[in-house]
C-alpha cells in the first residue's frame, strides 16, 4: 500500500506537471480532478491533514509554497473547497498550514463566487497603483483576519506597497 505521503508527493508532482508548458497540452480540468479525489480520500481515511502529508514547506531556508499540498486547493473549484473547507481548517487549527495559505484558498474561492474576497490576500497590479481586489464587508475584514492568525490588514498593505486608505 502506497504511504499517505507519497500520495501527496505524487498529487503534488501531477499538479505542477500540468502546469509546465508540456502540460498545457492536457486538460487541467481532469488532473484537477483526479487531485480532489485522492486528496478526499486521504481526508475521509483520516490521513490528512497530518504534518508528514502537507508538503514541503521551505527550500534552502526560503518560504517557499511549491511543494505543498495548498498550492494544488487553489485549482479545486468552490464546490470541491467547501468539501474539503472543515479539512483545512483542522490543518489551521493544527499549525499545518500557514494563515496566509489557509486565507488564499479561501479568498480564491471567495473571490470565483463574489467576486469579493474574505481576507483581502490577493492585491491586483494593473494600472497606476496596486490596490486590493474587492473585500467583503472591508470594516470587519481585520476581525475575519485575527480570527485566523493574520496580521492587521493596513499592515498587510504596507508591506505590499498598497495604499489602505484609498480602499
Amino acid at each position: 500500500m502506497v504511504s499517505e505521503k507519497a500520495t501527496v508527493a505524487r498529487i503534488i508532482k501531477r499538479d505542477r506537471r500540468s502546469r509546465n508548458f508540456w502540460g498545457l497540452l492536457t486538460s487541467f480540468d481532469k488532473k484537477d480532478l483526479i487531485n480532489y479525489k485522492e486528496i478526499t480520500k486521504l481526508c475521509e481515511a483520516g490521513a490528512w491533514p497530518s504534518p508528514h502529508t502537507m508538503g514541503q514547506f521551505k527550500k534552502k531556508n526560503k518560504y517557499d509554497v511549491t511543494g505543498r499540498i495548498t498550492l494544488v486547493f487553489l485549482h479545486f473549484n468552490p464546490q470541491q473547497i467547501a468539501k474539503l473547507q472543515p479539512y483545512l481548517s483542522e490543518a489551521l487549527e493544527l499549525g499545518l498550514i500557514m494563515p496566509d495559505e489557509y486565507a488564499r484558498i479561501m479568498d480564491y474561492t471567495s473571490i470565483k463566487l463574489t467576486l469579493k474576497q474574505t481576507y483581502g490576500t490577493y492585491v491586483k497590479t494593473a494600472g497606476k497603483r496596486p490596490s486590493f481586489l474587492t473585500i467583503l464587508n472591508p470594516e470587519q475584514v481585520n476581525e475575519r483576519r485575527a480570527e485566523i492568525g493574520l496580521k492587521p490588514i493596513e499592515q498587510y498593505a504596507e508591506d505590499r506597497g498598497v495604499s489602505w486608505e484609498s480602499y
